[in-house]
């Protein structure tokens, strides 16, 4: 008798039969051996059905008086895909075989992974009844595969991160189609939203309307300072701060004849601690600033990482390992401390059950790649050196001064500090060194005292790391404790997940809602308009909402609700809110007319020609009689000898009749020409000759 795993992905597949070994025989969507075969799915599947699959009815068109739309029983269809449909059969032949005596679940370590490879098992199964187990692999190294193929978990034990799996993906399908369809039909443009994108756009709307409304305003503050050992030191007084010139210059005439005292001078050795392991939306925060790259394509990369095995699982929202990995750390240790610098460190900061839900920080494994370059050695390399940080033996010490002067009454401190020893800055250096000139405690110094005029400032445009910090917990505030900010994260306490956020901020700036410039984000146009749009509906998905919904997600996890329960509460929920705002009338939507590039005049009729997806053509064929001409650009001539016309071609024929073409292909395939390809018209047909240089 055999097994069966299903992987999530093609490339997951080929890592486990590389991992199992034992002579296996690759056949069309499976490979196998005398006691495995290994198949897989191409991520999704299976999708939920549309309005119009309810109905069993053609697609039709968006209308008020369908919404909202609430399925009584939630049903999944393959998608109609020719490769999906092939390898489903695959996957259905390959269980329904009488050798077939288990079944291994191998989709991704998520819930989302989770309900990929339940739908697909299910689907398959057709009622049948046969053992089912979960293959979970936190990362895809060889010795983790080997090590979680014989201590298989009971699918059974995954049931509550299947339930909320499932109630978010409906949950998510609802709410996308409903109010994208009631925003659609309002104001007159499509407008596609979701519970997660909703918020994103709100906040940076927000911010921008701040910058936009600010009105800046002067004030003016007293500015002391004063020579040093070749050094200027400028402090401002923040208790000199005032409305008028007038009232600053009053004030400070007292301190004009007083000297700066040196009051106090304290000198301490600390040891400065490595910043905590990475989490997603951590490790994202630090590839924009050092990398420049954007969440989305960070997330690529590290995910590719964890494909290859060279890091631990990535869609985590802790910094902390969980306790019973410390021998896998031992074992991490042992494959990169070539050169003795690292130690185990038993160490709360580092190792804490409680903050850890599904997956750990994210760390390297103990497979060593050899084949990086780019960015993707720069991102293993953050990994990796975050992690040395952590578990090095030389600690980091510095001797921090700090210098407190008086002039008068008030009081000015100045802080600077060196580095005596380097521990972790040699991996990962994130300190601003200080040095100070030599001061005595009693010294006194001459200084200058002044009016300087400021303005306030208006806020700046937010950033990814703002925005991932937003997102993990929108109610933080300035004094909460780390464990505080746990337990708010793990009740559900936040926007989305750091497993989709990345791909719905993307999704955001495709739909023209948002931009992004170098890792900061600005409200677009058609954003503003939704924001309004959303308002002007009373549609309340903001920020208090959507963590409302997501606590409801967690209390699934956590068997507190019932799935059935949680839907019927989302549901209502979204039927209030669409029934409310149905008879609210909104401003239509207007969207802006780019004008058309005139790509030359056209030789039958002198008017213009447009570019569109296929053609160059003649704007005249709306008159009577049409104009029919047309240049396509996948025009024979050209195509059978390797090329089309491309806007260029296009622009040279219609101003001169004839355009020179490098690279034409011979017809036997061996080699190319140069060519002048000359236009003719002949009544509503254009012919084309070609003309060769004789040299």
């Amino acid at each position: 008798m055999k097994k069966v795993i299903i992987a999530e992905k093609p490339s997951l597949a080929m890592t486990i039969v590389q991992a199992i070994g034992g002579n296996f025989k690759k056949n069309d969507g499976y490979f196998e051996n005398d006691k495995y075969v290994v198949t897989f799915g191409f991520g999704h599947l299976f999708q939920l059905y549309s309005i119009d699959d309810y109905f069993d009815r053609e697609k039709t068109k968006w209308n008020l008086e369908e919404l909202p739309f609430i399925p009584s029983r939630y049903k999944f269809k393959l998608i109609d895909d020719i490769g999906v449909k092939k390898q489903f059969e695959t996957i259905k032949k390959l269980i329904d075989r009488n050798d077939i005596s288990e079944i291994i679940n191998c989709g991704d370590a998520d819930r989302e992974g989770e309900v990929i490879g339940r739908l697909i098992i299910e689907n398959a199964l057709e009622g049948q009844i046969k053992p089912i187990k979960r293959l979970w692999l936190p990362e895809q190294t060889h010795e983790t595969i080997r090590y979680a193929l014989k201590n298989l978990d009971d699918s059974s034990k995954y049931d509550l991160l299947y339930d909320e799996g499932l109630v978010r993906t409906c949950v998510d399908w609802i709410y996308g189609i409903n109010l994208t369809r009631l925003l659609t039909c309002k104001a007159f443009k499509t407008l596609p939203v979701g519970r997660v994108l909703i918020p994103i756009v709100e906040v940076i709307y927000n911010r921008d309307m701040e910058i936009k409304n600010f009105i800046p305003k002067k004030y003016y503050q007293g500015e002391v300072d004063f020579e040093k050992d070749n050094n200027t030191i400028k402090f401002s007084i923040d208790e000199l701060k005032f409305d008028t010139k007038e009232e600053c210059i009053k004030a400070i005439a007292p301190l004009k004849e007083e000297k700066v005292i040196v009051k106090d001078i304290q000198i301490k050795e600390i040891k400065k601690q490595p910043k905590k392991l990475f989490s997603l939306d951590k490790l994202q925060n630090k590839l924009s600033k050092e990398l420049k790259l954007s969440a989305n394509d960070s997330l690529k990369i590290i995910q590719g990482l964890y494909e290859k095995g060279y890091v631990t699982y990535p869609r985590t929202n802790t910094e902390y390992l969980a306790d019973a990995e410390k021998d896998k750390v031992q074992k991490i240790i042992d494959i990169i401390d070539k050169d003795n610098i690292l130690e185990m460190k038993n160490k709360k900061s580092i190792f804490d059950t409680s903050k850890v839900e599904s997956h750990s920080a994210i760390t390297p494994t103990t497979k060593v790649p050899k084949d990086l370059t780019g960015k993707e050695l720069d991102v293993y390399n953050i990994i990796k050196n975050r992690f040395i940080s952590n578990f090095l033996k030389e600690d980091t010490i510095l001797e921090e001064t700090t210098i407190i002067f008086s002039l008068g009454e008030y009081d000015f401190k100045l802080k600077g500090s060196v580095v005596k020893s380097l521990g972790y800055l040699n991996f990962e250096n994130d300190l601003k060194e200080k040095t100070l000139p030599r001061f005595a405690v009693g010294e006194q110094i001459q200084c200058n005292i002044s009016v300087s005029e400021k303005t306030t400032q208006a806020s700046k445009h937010i950033t990814l790391e703002e925005l991932n910090n937003y997102l993990k917990n929108p109610f933080k505030k300035a004094k909460m404790t780390e464990d505080e900010e746990y337990n708010m994260m793990l009740s559900g306490c936040e926007i989305g997940t750091v497993a989709t956020r990345a791909s719905i901020i993307e999704k955001a700036i495709k739909l023209g809602y948002i931009k992004e410039n170098k890792g900061t984000f600005y409200i677009d146009d058609l954003g503003i308009s939704l924001i309004e749009t959303l308002d002007k509906l009373n549609i309340d998905l903001y920020k208090e909402k959507t963590v409302e919904l997501q606590k409801m997600l967690k209390k699934v996890y956590k068997n507190e609700i019932s799935k059935e329960k949680a839907l019927e509460i989302f549901s209502v929920n979204l039927s209030s809110m669409i029934n409310n705002s149905k008879q609210i009338e909104v401003k239509k939507i207007e969207t802006p007319k780019a004008e058309k590039e005139v790509i030359g005049k056209c030789p039958k009729c002198g008017k213009n020609v447009y570019e569109s997806d296929k053609t160059f053509y003649c704007e005249g064929f709306k008159d009577d009689p049409k104009c029919r001409f047309t240049l396509w650009k996948n025009n024979k001539i050209f195509n059978d000898k390797g090329k089309k016309i491309t806007k260029t071609i296009a622009k040279s024929l219609l101003t001169k009749g004839k355009v020179n073409v490098k690279g034409f292909k011979k017809k036997d395939g061996k080699g190319t020409y140069d060519a002048t390809v000359i236009m003719s018209i002949n009544g509503d047909y254009v012919n084309f000759k070609l003309e060769f240089n004789n040299k």
